[in-house]
């Protein structure tokens, strides 16, 4: 099973999307009340609210997401979703007030929607063609091993901090360097979409449309 896994193309190119997509979004969390204090000059607790923005926006948008599934076909909106989140963050930049951080975060929440809503549904493509190559169901070690790829994000998230450390002299919130306010905007709105780039990049070594040949013979009666 550790043998077929790891020869599985899609299940790599997978777990790499998801990696940099969960890094992207970790560090969207990790650096929101940085951002609110030192990029919009208000106190950290409002963070609240873009957090809030980015979630109610999510859970709404999911339906919207599935839907356009349906319609157009699950790989396109993959894309199309990753797209989506890799740009919301660019408006965010250039947020000066509670309310414009509010608003753009609302954006990212609508890409946030659509990534969570496809990557489920990639997972469970590679789960399926798994199954129909080898005639067994191995969901377990599947979804085991993308979860362990997405917690590769903790080396780009290492790689953004040290990043912003030596350009900002950024060390922590409590000792944010000389130039704060553009060491928040750079986690929070300049690291964010480079690394949802990368992802798009990758989701587009990877496709449904070759059909699956089994390994075994079917078992009959």
């Amino acid at each position: 099973a550790i043998k077929d896994l790891l020869t599985n193309k899609k299940f790599w190119i997978a777990g790499f999307v998801g990696a940099f997509y969960s890094a992207a979004m970790s560090l969207v969390l990790a650096s929101v009340p940085f951002f609110v204090e030192y990029a919009l000059g208000l106190d950290s607790g409002n963070s609240t609210f873009l957090l809030a923005a980015v979630l109610l926006i999510a859970i709404a948008g999911v339906a919207l997401w599935a839907w356009l599934v349906r319609k157009f076909t699950l790989m396109p909106v993959w894309r199309a979703a990753l797209a989506v989140l890799a740009i919301a963050f660019i408006p965010l930049y250039f947020a000066q007030n509670l309310v414009m951080g509010i608003i753009f975060s609302a954006f990212v929440g609508l890409g946030f929607a659509g990534v969570i809503t496809t990557m489920d549904l990639i997972g469970a493509k590679i789960m399926d063609e798994d199954t129909q190559k080898y005639g067994l169901r191995r969901e377990d070690i599947i979804s085991n091993a993308m979860g362990f790829m997405n917690r590769l994000n903790g080396l780009f998230l290492s790689a953004a901090y040290l990043l912003v450390g030596k350009i900002y002299l950024f060390q922590s919130g409590d000792n944010p360097g000389p130039h704060p306010d553009a060491a928040a905007r750079f986690l929070m709105t300049i690291v964010p979409p480079v690394l949802m780039v990368i992802s798009f990049a990758f989701s587009w070594f990877i496709n449904f449309n070759k059909p699956i040949t089994p390994r075994v013979e079917p078992k009959t009666s």
